[in-house]
């Protein structure tokens, strides 16, 4: 299929509590990227997927401890400090 069928999603937002927050209605659990599935990927595609969401819409993570202790550390080393340093801040 050609990029001039694809059609463009774009997750719609929900508030979250009485502050003013607002996440995707839709989240991404983080547990596939680092083997809690016996399967895992590298950093640079797990960046890449986690990208790929967000550019969809998807701002609302799910990073349990469950998942392991190393998953909250890198998605802030690798993902969320780089959207802050990209001005992506505001749409998080």
């Amino acid at each position: 299929m050609g990029e001039e069928h694809m059609v463009q999603i774009q997750v719609p937002r929900v508030k979250l509590g009485n502050q003013g927050l607002e996440v995707s209605k839709l989240g991404f659990g983080c547990a596939g990227l680092f083997g809690v599935y016996d399967i895992s990927v590298s950093e640079e595609l797990a960046v890449s997927i986690i990208k790929y969401a967000f550019s969809k819409g998807i701002t609302f993570l799910d990073t349990s401890d469950f998942y392991g202790p190393m998953l909250s550390s890198w998605l802030e080393r690798y993902c969320i400090f780089t959207w802050f340093h990209q001005g992506l801040s505001n749409s998080i």
